[in-house]
């Protein structure tokens, strides 16, 4: 697929428009090859190991019977958890 983009630059919200679409076919085509960075400040990276203790304390709690039971430090337990969360990470900075 070929694209054409004409960009005005005295429309400020045509360019940053223009810029999502770039972006969204650049992560779209590259198979995410260039892995999206996330910076996260204290006081979010504690919300966010609040939300895995507690994912992690449920599965003991009431485990799924079809499920097999990891411990929660593996890195197979920690990879998925971060997978589920990581689109609701990606371009958002959060500095405490």
């Amino acid at each position: 697929m070929k694209m054409t983009i004409v960009l005005d630059t005295d429309d400020p919200q045509g360019l940053i428009d223009a810029y999502k679409i770039a972006s969204f076919i650049l992560n779209k085509h590259t198979h995410n090859h260039m892995s999206p960075k996330v910076r996260l400040g204290r006081i979010h990276l504690i919300k966010f190991l609040r939300q895995f203790a507690k994912e992690c304390e449920d599965r003991k709690r009431d485990p799924d019977p079809d499920e097999r039971v990891e411990d929660p430090s593996s890195l197979r337990v920690c990879k998925e958890f971060v997978d589920r969360k990581w689109e609701s990470l990606i371009g958002v900075t959060y500095d405490s």
